[in-house]
């Protein structure tokens, strides 16, 4: 069902709904303002029998002189303790008599009832008492053309209210549609049109027009991504398959096949670090897991593993700092931390590597400073692009340990700043919200 037609059903319903309580409240208000002028009637016609009784005495010849039948009451009836001794009125049908038969065996002054179907007035006055009444399908009548009126107007006004509704729903709607008709038409670098339009159709198509622009970019990012996984994946797989194929086209001396197996062994070991630089920087762009961890405890089991390599470039691999109780994902923080602290060690060839963490206000600080060849300060922001390398001095890379670093830590809320200058060494840091991290 579309937007328009569920806007017209639901006006509809409203319509309907109003129409039939100010109907049902008019019909209320009818039948109590009927009733408060029938017995404002009645009351003016006792009023009038009253008089014409102190007028001519009690005598009934008298009294059925001066009161005549047509003097406009439908029904009257005048007791004198309790003997009928003047029926009259201008009614045509056969009218009870009395009209209210408890009220003359009782000792009340006035009162107004429904007696068979007739509104009755009946007054006390000594010993007469007199009862004038009127028949209640006078009152039915009218309700019934008031109801029968008030359905053909709102029949009317349903109609008229439905034709005018369908038409404002064209024009208000017309603008969207236009909008999914462009849009449906687009190319996929054009603009969405209507970025000027005011109102509601304006700010949709803003809307509409930013969420395109961020998913071009992303888009363009993760094919470019694509390519470049794809290019740094087909170079040590070429690798292992010549030395394989050369390995296996002659035969060769223990020397050889040995040589051949370590070329192998390289490539595959390149091959294994690069899938797993991909496979983190792909798991920490989803949800990571919330695990309760110290920071701490992780960058010395990481200082562990990769202190033979340091030693073997005799490098001083040093750490410090304290206990920084936090959560998130163990294999995620890990390799974060592997990639900063090798990076150090590829890009140092003397000196050493400072690794620190320590809490700094609200955040969770873990930093490592290298007395490495440094980067240029114009190229710090793209180094944190993945496949992206700066003069790395025929040193091996995939241009994903900065990438992987930023990723791990956007995806725990933190941040990633780094400040180096050429033949100075660089500083890494990551800097990860506690209040985040601890739950809060």
């Amino acid at each position: 069902m579309s937007l328009r037609t569920r806007l017209i059903l639901l006006s509809s319903l409203f319509l309907t709904l109003t129409v039939v309580a100010v109907t049902s409240m008019s019909l209320l208000t009818l039948e109590r303002e009927t009733r408060n002028t029938v017995h404002a009637e009645l009351n003016t016609q006792v009023n009038l029998l009253l008089f014409e009784l102190a007028t001519v005495g009690v005598p009934p010849p008298a009294l059925s002189t001066a009161l005549r039948a047509d003097d406009g009451i439908p029904a009257a009836q005048i007791y004198r303790d309790g003997q009928l001794i003047w029926n009259g009125g201008s009614a045509d049908r056969r009218v009870p008599q009395p009209l209210d038969a408890r009220f003359l065996a009782e000792t009340e002054m006035e009162r107004s009832c429904m007696c068979a179907r007739w509104n009755v007035y009946s007054v006390r006055q000594g010993h007469w008492v007199i009862q004038v009444g009127r028949p209640s399908s006078e009152q039915s009548l009218m309700i019934r053309r008031y109801l029968g009126s008030a359905a053909l107007i709102n029949v009317f006004c349903v109609l008229v209210f439905g034709v005018l509704m369908i038409r404002s729903m064209r024009r208000i709607m017309w603008p969207l549609t236009a909008l999914a008709e462009r849009v449906r038409r687009l190319d996929a670098t054009d603009p969405i049109p209507c970025l000027r339009e005011p109102g509601e159709v304006g700010v949709l198509a803003r809307a509409l027009n930013d969420s395109v622009r961020e998913l071009r970019t992303v888009r363009t990012t993760e094919t470019q991504f694509l390519a470049d996984a794809s290019h740094e994946l087909r170079t040590p797989v070429t690798a292992l398959l010549v030395v394989l194929e050369h390995a296996a086209k002659r035969s060769r001396s223990e020397a050889e096949v040995r040589q051949a197996l370590d070329q192998a062994l390289r490539s595959a070991s390149h091959l294994k670090r690069l899938t797993t630089d991909l496979l983190t920087l792909t798991k920490s762009r989803s949800a990571p897991a919330q695990l309760h961890l110290d920071l701490l405890d992780l960058a010395n089991e990481v200082i562990d593993r990769l202190m033979p390599l340091a030693c073997e470039r005799r490098l001083d691999l040093d750490i410090d700092g304290e206990a920084t109780p936090f959560q998130g994902d163990p294999v995620l923080i890990s390799r974060m931390i592997e990639n900063l602290v090798a990076n150090a060690i590829k890009f140092t060839d003397e000196g050493g590597i400072r690794v620190r963490v320590h809490p700094v206000n609200e955040h969770a600080e873990l930093s490592v400073t290298d007395d490495g060849i440094g980067f240029p300060a114009g190229q710090l922001r793209e180094l944190q692009q993945p496949f992206r390398r700066g003069d790395t001095e025929g040193r091996e890379g995939f241009g994903l340990g900065l990438a992987v670093v930023r990723s791990v830590a956007e995806a725990h809320g933190g941040e990633l700043a780094v400040e180096s200058r050429i033949g100075h060494g660089a500083r890494v840091t990551v800097r990860l919200p506690l209040p985040c991290l601890n739950g809060a």
